[in-house]
């Protein structure tokens, strides 16, 4: 039944009502095969511009690679092999730098005309296993699992670590009002409630 309520409230009620009576269509227009030896999907971000071209990023067991979304064409490709390619969060960055993750560290790549990338750096860590790499007013956060679980602060433009705690370890993390949400798992179970700042790590509840 279609809503009746007067006033903006309504509008979006009957909006709602309209779109589960005439759900959109999804139409399949193809399949993108990407080049040989990319290995299985991981995960993939929307489709943006990167280096002044829109492409779509898309991360596998073995390779970080951008994508034409019109062609399927790959347009550049990162390899990343790793022990047991294990890559659970898709980079972050800006539209032409992404720093990554996986369980051998991490680092940043620099698309520079949509289809040329080269590394820029490496780091040790974190090598983030598990979901939750936040990348906020130029610096990086994530939680490490295998070199000694620690939650990580690192500079987006360097790689330097700006700080690293013990207290939190193997911890899922988003990021909501200027503060870092972290699930300690699967062992303890705790939601950690931590300021994002570079300045100093600062647990303000648990």
């Amino acid at each position: 039944p279609h809503a009746t309520t007067a006033g903006s409230a309504g509008a979006h009620l009957q909006h709602f009502a309209d779109a589960v009576e005439h759900p959109p269509q999804l139409v399949v227009v193809g399949v993108l095969h990407p080049h040989p030896g990319v290995g299985h999907v991981a995960g993939f971000d929307a489709l943006r511009r990167r280096a002044g071209r829109r492409q779509v990023l898309v991360q596998s067991r073995t390779d970080l690679f951008g994508l034409d979304p019109k062609t399927g064409e790959v347009l550049w490709q990162h390899h990343q092999k790793v022990p047991w390619n294990i890559h659970a969060n898709i980079p972050v960055g800006t539209d032409n730098k992404l720093f990554y993750t996986a369980e051998s560290g991490g680092g940043l790549i620099e698309i520079a005309d949509g289809k040329t990338v080269k590394q820029v750096y490496t780091v040790p860590g974190p090598e983030v296993l598990h979901h939750g790499l936040i990348f906020k007013d130029g610096y990086v956060y994530g939680a490490s699992f295998q070199k000694g679980p620690k939650l990580y602060c690192i500079d987006f433009a360097t790689g330097q670590e700006k700080w690293s705690t013990d207290t939190i370890g193997e911890a899922s993390v988003v990021y909501a009002d200027g503060m870092l949400y972290c699930y300690e798992s699967p062992k303890k179970g705790l939601v950690h409630l931590v300021k994002c700042s570079p300045e100093k790590f600062e647990e303000t509840g648990v």
